[in-house]
């Protein structure tokens, strides 16, 4: 997990690892996307630029912001 301890990004190694399924299917195995799991997805992902907006607003980041 890339992310561990971050709510909002812990859930970004899971689109990756489904993105990655999408994009190169294992033609014994495949399985398409769902609308849910879409719909599920862009909600993950705005959840991700909210928090990492958080996260480059922290004073601790100093001259990295």
């Amino acid at each position: 997990m890339q992310f561990p301890g971050v709510p909002g990004l812990k859930s970004l190694d899971r689109l990756r690892r489904r993105r990655n399924q999408a994009e190169y299917p294992d033609p014994a195995t495949y399985d398409p996307i769902t609308l849910d799991e879409a719909e599920d997805a862009i909600g993950v992902a705005r959840t991700a630029i909210d928090t990492a907006r958080a996260l480059t607003d922290r004073p601790e980041l100093g001259l990295f912001r």
